[in-house]
């Protein structure tokens, strides 16, 4: 089995990460006909994702590479360490973010 995980173990950054965006970019209010939307603000500056209902779940999200973000989810079927990968590359803002740890229910657009 192929392990298709963006933060396969060992979970390292690159040594010379991509720079990423203005956090501009990547705020917002984002969809999933599943789970609903997500948001991400930076309160004190570094990156949240909301996500859960009425947003109760916080997770810091920290640089990675590009516009991939890692996290760590919590509750029973956590596993570990996880990536919000924004696209596209271009223009003023993110228009989706696929989370690896959710990915089976596709991505969230805004």
């Amino acid at each position: 089995m192929t392990n298709t995980s963006v933060l396969a173990p060992p979970a390292k950054p690159p040594a010379n990460p991509t720079p990423a965006k203005a956090n501009s970019f990547y705020k917002g209010t984002y969809q999933n006909a599943y789970y609903g939307s997500v948001t991400i603000d930076d309160p004190g500056g570094s990156l949240h994702l909301y996500i859960g209902p009425g947003g109760k779940n916080d997770y810091v999200m920290t640089h990675w590479d590009g516009n991939v973000f890692s996290f760590f989810p919590t509750g029973e079927n956590a596993l570990g360490i996880t990536a919000a990968t924004f696209a596209p590359n271009t223009g003023s803002h993110a228009t989706s973010l696929t989370f690896e740890y959710y990915n089976a229910l596709d991505l969230f657009t805004r």
